[in-house]
């Protein structure tokens, strides 16, 4: 480095000129950063898919409160009707067969399995909250969870109407895969 007052050469961490005392600034080499911006074809991939992941949560979140309320509300019918202690009465009180105890029984397990059900479809909408949010700043989980052949089986079983948007996604996915791969490598 050389002072700008004198032109004597200086030690490069030196803060004052050794000839002329003057205040060397030393100026490291500012390179610019250009941020890549993601093209209009990603920006519009990342908002369809986003747009249909939220209508696949809210189908989660809908099933799953129709589910667990009406599970829970069998559920409840049935623990009565068994903890009462008295069989059922058919028409003008005439006693049931005593395998209407069984049949209670049977329709209380059927009850749990639908709130089970229904609190299930409540955590995978939960669970997709988080995609949503981080989406545009880091698409690789996103795409991972969207890339799963298991999960179709699993929102098949768990939510038939949610599959469909889980459907569309999958296909975008695996249809635009080098696009796909450009977002998660910008980001």
């Amino acid at each position: 480095m050389f002072c700008p007052n004198c032109g004597s050469a200086q030690a490069d961490q030196a803060v004052f000129c050794a000839n002329c005392g003057t205040k060397l600034q030393s100026t490291p080499e500012v390179i610019p950063t250009v941020q890549a911006q993601p093209s209009r074809r990603a920006t519009e991939f990342l908002a369809t898919t986003k747009k249909l992941l939220h209508w696949e949560r809210n189908l989660w979140k809908i099933g799953g409160i129709i589910m667990t309320v009406c599970g829970g509300f069998l559920m409840l019918i049935s623990l009565i009707i068994l903890g009462s202690g008295t069989p059922p009465t058919g028409p003008e009180g005439a006693e049931l067969d005593p395998m209407s105890g069984l049949v209670y029984l049977i329709y209380f397990l059927y009850s749990s399995v639908f709130l089970a059900t229904g609190i299930v479809n409540l955590v995978t909408a939960a669970r997709i909250t988080p995609h949503l949010n981080n989406m545009e700043k880091n698409f690789a989980p996103t795409a991972k969870r969207l890339d799963s052949v298991g999960r179709i089986v699993y929102t098949i079983m768990l939510n038939g109407y949610a599959v469909i948007f889980y459907l569309i996604n999958f296909t975008r996915l695996k249809s635009d895969k080098q696009l796909v791969d450009e977002i998660i490598s910008m980001q």
